[in-house]
């Protein structure tokens, strides 16, 4: 791709951010890039946010109204991190060391306390086990890792547990942070559900082991230096004998034996109401929640590029989960009403959108399925009579809008009657012209 260009607008030059490049006898347009309309080069994006720059636009307006510093993310080094109240996060992945863009969330509370000190009272110790803090390098650089260790052989699986306030009939998300050390297998139990189920995760290989009835869904993902992040999803059942989360180890897949010498590092618990892990929320001697993220442009940082006429949406995002139960926003041109709107979100499985000009409805539909954690190009044009969507490359079913259109704001990463993202917003782009079909499919390949 070529540097950056200046038109000459009204006696001033103006940047825009990249040109054309030639790929096997076509040009292929990137991003918020100029797009080759029939037979010219016409449309260049009136804005143009590239979030992997690791800085935020200053028309943004952005808000997470956190009561403590506790909004986690990967940095530039791949250490984990925590970013103050109303500071927006540029996440990192933390293997590659490459920008993944603005993370937006939804609010969440862990109920977990001391969720880095294991050797704290608030966590129960079994006999013939210790946990000693600050014995390994945690994921976010400091000396503050635990060991779990067993002083003798043991058939009672359980290590260590701390006793929790889980409501009935709730989904919950437990997570952890472990690094093998003489043992390979890691276990979390669930006792607030009906059999006490327990989810086996292999330190050595980064796999998920043996999974029991009753958890619904588990993971392991890798956070460098032999750190992994293993979470296990349940719903816990219309009344509670038990209620605590177990931590433990164990010889085998599945199995109730550790013995002499058997040990782990750990960090970072986490218990969230959800059925999936947030960012790592960091606690002490009370529960802590981490406030939603939020991201507008208003006023006349939104006017001065809108087009009510027509104009297209564009966007790189991804997210963490699907199936999520508050509809996750990725884009919005609204006036924070069902009457005004533009918008893109992910119900399920796919991207869905809503347009609605002075309250009457016309949605284009798009059943392209995405996947979870895999960054997606969608975006939306509109115009009266006609509006479409394109998500990966793939087109789908036109809408007919009419009437005036009267936004004043642009939402990145939510929108009216929408959940936050729950992921990632890379690229963001908007043209005041309302781009072909070809060319949509051309933008979101």
């Amino acid at each position: 791709m070529l540097g950056q260009f200046r038109v000459k607008k009204g006696g001033t030059y103006t940047a825009i951010q990249s040109m054309y490049v030639k790929r096997g006898g076509t040009y292929k347009q990137t991003l918020g890039a100029l797009v080759k309309g029939s037979g010219s080069y016409g449309s260049v994006a009136a804005l143009n946010l590239n979030f992997l720059t690791g800085t935020l636009d200053p028309r943004i307006t952005f808000s997470r109204a956190d009561a403590t510093t506790c909004a986690s993310y990967y940095n530039a080094m791949g250490l984990l991190t925590q970013a103050a109240a109303n500071v927006p996060r540029f996440d990192y992945d933390p293997i590659t060391l490459q920008p993944k863009g603005l993370l937006i969330e939804e609010s969440r509370t862990n109920l977990l306390t001391y969720s880095q000190d294991f050797s704290n009272a608030a966590w129960t110790k079994d006999t013939n086990v210790s946990n000693s803090s600050g014995t390994n390098t945690a994921p976010d650089g400091t000396l503050t890792a635990n060991t779990i260790s067993y002083s003798a052989s043991t058939t009672g699986w359980r290590a260590t547990f701390q006793a929790t306030s889980q409501a009935v009939s709730t989904t919950y998300t437990v997570s952890l942070y472990a690094k093998k050390s003489a043992s390979n297998f890691l276990f979390i139990r669930a006792t607030a559900v009906a059999g006490n189920p327990y989810a086996w995760f292999n330190l050595a290989t980064g796999t998920v082991g043996t999974v029991q009835s009753g958890i619904t869904s588990t993971s392991i993902t890798y956070a460098g230096s032999g750190w992994y992040r293993c979470s296990i999803t349940f719903t816990t059942g219309p009344s509670i004998a038990v209620n605590r989360i177990d931590i433990g180890l164990t010889d085998a897949d599945g199995g109730s034996t550790a013995t002499l010498g058997a040990s782990a590092f750990v960090w970072g618990a986490q218990l969230e109401a959800g059925a999936f892990a947030t960012s790592y929320i960091p606690t002490t001697a009370a529960a802590v929640t981490r406030a939603a993220d939020s991201a507008n442009m208003t006023g006349t940082n939104f006017s001065s590029w809108f087009n009510a006429s027509a104009g297209t949406l564009s966007t790189e995002w991804d997210v963490a989960a699907l199936n999520q139960t508050t509809n996750p926003g990725i884009a919005s041109i609204d006036d924070s009403t069902t009457s005004n709107r533009v918008l893109m979100f992910q119900p399920s499985n796919y991207v869905d959108c809503r347009v609605a000009f002075s309250g009457a409805s016309s949605n284009p539909s798009n059943a392209t399925t995405i996947t979870a954690n895999t960054t997606v190009k969608s975006a939306i044009a509109y115009a009266a009579g006609s509006a479409q969507m394109a998500v990966k490359g793939v087109t789908g079913t036109a809408g007919s809008p009419s009437g005036a259109f009267v936004p004043n704001r642009l939402a990145i990463g939510g929108g009216v009657s929408l959940g936050p993202l729950n992921g990632h917003i890379r690229r963001l782009a908007y043209y005041n012209t309302r781009l072909s079909d070809a060319q949509l499919q051309g933008i979101t390949t």
